[in-house]
């Protein structure tokens, strides 16, 4: 008896998922790249289709064969997703889906959409999608990306830190990462009223820890208080390293590798925003220390005023976690 092919194509899909690399970056020979994350059905052929996530907003689809390493079996399709804001649709039969992205494959332009039952990811033809067969659903619920993909976290960078703390209600959160997932480049917090002028401050730190969009750590969450009871209501967050670790000792001990060559670059463009820098970044190895003199120097250079909390005994600025929370700016020393 023939097997159904809805039935024999979730088979392979589960088959190639025992089978896949994920989180392996994946190289097509123009040079468009992306990290394997999972694999979608094709609404019309269901053949499954590798999905890779990339930093660039350049899609790719073709032949496997044309990635290199190839992780997933001859024939596949591989996608570069370009991701959307999640919305949620319904079909006119009356199921419910999120939809998540549009990628541009061999055959066309897709979307990529998942069932709100099963969270099984498709990929169908965007004309097909838009000729009314799906209807936006506001107020529907949806599917969170990591819902459908549940691997995509599996090669990533681990900071190591685990205590998390959440946004409070009227805080808006972003960052910016590497797409490998080791460095963090900037952190904002902005809580600016509806209709005000938004008052920014910048913090330099040593390095990043687990703080992201979502939710913020210890130290970035004491120094937005800092921030909020000075009268400022947007928060930016650089470091003199961008390597993520919530220990020091786990930073590299090749000073190159524990700070990006975009990194100083990053901290440079975020001062252009802000009122006041306040400087936190604590003693730091010997190793790191010309990395210390090169972002002091740059930002003087520019004339910007520096600030800190305190003073360690080597001079430099101390850590704010643990000072006092009635502390307020001095002048950090030429």
């Amino acid at each position: 008896m023939m097997q159904d092919p809805f039935r024999k194509a979730c088979s392979d899909q589960k088959m190639l998922e025992k089978t896949a690399q994920f989180g392996r970056e994946m190289v097509e020979e123009g040079g468009f790249s992306g990290r394997l994350i999972g694999f979608a059905l094709h609404s019309e052929t269901l053949e499954p289709l590798a999905i890779l996530e990339a930093e660039s907003t350049e899609l790719f689809a073709g032949p496997i064969g044309v990635l290199v390493p190839a992780p997933v079996r001859d024939g596949a399709t591989a996608v570069i997703l370009s991701r959307e804001t999640p919305s949620a649709w319904r079909h006119r039969k009356g199921g419910l889906y999120t939809r998540l992205g549009s990628v541009l494959s061999n055959e066309g332009s897709m979307v990529l959409y998942a069932s709100n039952v099963d969270n099984r990811p498709w990929l169908r033809m965007a004309n097909q999608f838009e000729d009314g067969r799906f209807s936006p659903a506001p107020g529907a619920q949806m599917l969170d990306f990591s819902e459908v993909f549940p691997h995509r976290s599996e090669g990533l960078h681990n900071p190591g830190g685990k205590v998390r703390i959440a946004l409070r209600a009227d805080t808006t959160g972003n960052a910016t990462f590497s797409r490998c997932g080791r460095y963090r480049h900037t952190l904002t917090r902005d809580w600016t009223a509806q209709g005000e002028v938004p008052r920014s401050i910048l913090w330099i730190g040593m390095n990043p820890s687990v703080a992201d969009a979502q939710a913020s750590d210890p130290t970035c969450n004491r120094e937005q208080i800092f921030s909020a009871d000075w009268g400022f209501t947007r928060y930016i967050k650089t470091n003199i390293l961008d390597w993520r670790a919530t220990s020091p000792k786990d930073l590299p001990r090749d000073p190159s590798l524990a700070r990006s060559a975009q990194n100083l670059a990053c901290i440079l463009d975020q001062v252009r925003a802000c009122e006041m820098i306040v400087l936190g970044y604590g003693k730091m190895h010997t190793r790191f220390q010309p990395a210390v003199r090169d972002t002091l120097a740059a930002l003087r250079q520019n004339n910007h005023r520096l600030f800190c909390l305190a003073l360690n005994s080597d001079g430099s600025a101390r850590h704010p976690l643990y000072l006092k929370k009635t502390l307020t700016p001095i002048p950090f020393p030429e």
